[in-house]
């Protein structure tokens, strides 16, 4: 009788398990019209303090602004980011991110800056950083964006477009590396990989937990005779990863949470590792 009892709890779990993992789940965008969505929007790099920071290296000292790029990096680090989700539509899901710091008006007020250097900071500087869109279905819309835009949409707001069970994966639409002809390339590989990995609930509300693991890796020669002051051929190495994990909700259409890092290393041409803290966080909105 003990023997029946636990191959039937043993057949009601298994048929648990399975059902669990075979079960279908639209993970779509919901904001009504009229509505709208906003995160505080992280990108700070969170390097640690005794990492050699290389970033600039590549610059020589004598060249006009390496000083101004390296300001305008810190600026960027200490600046605020909302990004805003709007539906104008049925099917479509307006982007925008926004600065919100008045770290850019105390650096355009800098003395030391002249007024070439300043008038490149407004350049850079506007509030709007990213305008995009995609679909409620989670399909990147604005294929016109710049492939810098359109990873960062990718990765924070591109959804599946089919169905999905516990324990698929699917890939995100980016291209986080590029380089032109002058760059030979050896040696190369990626992963792009996004699973939903289980399913929450909170106060009856299903939560998708979903997780990230996007890797794109090179290593060759670049041929720029003259490039800052090197001649011949200039051995390379770039890798840029990004790791996350998401909670959106299935039945609101939103991310509960969404936190990841993203890793740059280079060496060669350009020495650099950074890691870039890469979140969002709902916030209530104060614009319409």
């Amino acid at each position: 009788m003990k023997t029946i009892k636990t191959a039937t709890l043993f057949f009601i779990i298994s048929i648990t398990v399975f059902g669990q993992k075979t079960d279908k789940y639209d993970l779509n965008w919901k904001i009504d019209k009229n509505d709208t969505l906003c995160y505080q929007t992280i990108m700070s790099v969170i390097n640690n303090p005794d990492d050699k920071d290389e970033t600039f290296s590549f610059i020589p000292d004598s060249i006009d602004g390496k000083e101004l790029f390296k300001k305008l990096t810190e600026a960027f680090n200490n600046f605020d980011y909302e990004t805003y989700l709007t539906n104008p539509s049925d099917s479509t899901i307006n982007i925008v991110l926004e600065t919100v710091s008045d770290e850019k008006n105390e650096m355009l007020n800098n003395d030391s800056l002249d007024d070439s250097q300043k008038e490149m900071l407004k350049q850079f500087m506007s509030n709007i950083m990213v305008r995009g869109q995609i679909y409620k279905s989670g399909e990147i819309k604005s294929f016109w964006l710049k492939s810098t835009q359109k990873n960062l949409i990718a990765i924070l707001f591109e959804l599946p477009t089919i169905p999905v069970s516990i324990g698929d994966t699917w890939e995100l639409d980016v291209n986080l590396i590029q380089n032109d002809q002058s760059f030979i390339c050896d040696s190369a590989y990626k992963r792009n990989e996004v699973t939903f990995i289980g399913i929450e609930t909170d106060n009856n509300e299903k939560i998708a937990v979903i997780k990230y693991d996007i890797v794109e890796y090179v290593d060759g020669t670049f041929k720029m005779p003259g490039f800052m002051g090197k001649d011949g051929p200039t051995e390379a190495m770039m890798k840029l990863s990004h790791k996350a994990v998401g909670r959106f909700s299935i039945d609101k259409g939103k991310w509960i949470s969404y936190d990841g890092i993203m890793e740059y290393v280079a060496s060669g041409v350009m020495d650099a590792h950074t890691k870039t803290r890469l979140a969002l966080i709902e916030k209530k909105v104060n614009k319409q």
